[in-house]
């Protein structure tokens, strides 16, 4: 039997499309995932600091009317030191913490407590705790009056 010019392109090109697609899925399964679901190295000093800034939301913060909702409105905290914030629930109603931007961070993913534990009951917290420097504007969503900032600082600033 003799095979075909016809028959021989088709063999090549199957053989070559087969191969691609191995290489393809190689790639994919020990490069690509990999690389794209690797974390940063962080010091265990950042990952579980050694103290947590609190910041209180306060009875009535619900209505637009009151001034301060989340105390402080503003916090600074240092890398390694207490770069955990506990937000506690003081009112009587459900809020939210939310990043104004969809921060992610690498380690503890979005910042915002509807993506982990919803809204935050009365009497409740939720914390996060920020591994990279920078400004971090929040807000409540049901409430979006109520604002915050936590300024994270450099572990030598």
């Amino acid at each position: 039997m003799m095979i075909t010019r016809k028959q021989m392109t088709t063999g090549v090109s199957l053989t070559t499309f087969v191969v691609a697609g191995i290489a393809s899925l190689v790639y994919y399964q020990y490069y690509y995932i990999p690389t794209v679901n690797r974390k940063p190295h962080v010091p265990q000093s950042i990952l579980a600091p050694p103290s947590a800034t609190n910041v209180a939301i306060l009875q009535g913060s619900s209505l637009e009317s009151q001034k301060e909702n989340f105390f402080p409105k503003e916090v600074r905290v240092s890398l390694g030191s207490d770069n955990k914030v506990i937000w506690k629930n003081n009112d009587s109603t459900y809020h939210s913490v939310t990043s104004d931007t969809d921060h992610v961070d690498p380690i503890n993913g979005k910042f915002d407590s509807t993506t982990t534990i919803g809204l935050v009951p009365p009497g409740q917290t939720y914390s996060f705790t920020f591994t990279e420097a920078g400004t971090y504007h929040y807000h409540c969503v049901p409430h979006p009056w109520m604002t915050g900032t936590v300024t994270v600082l450099a572990e030598h600033d």
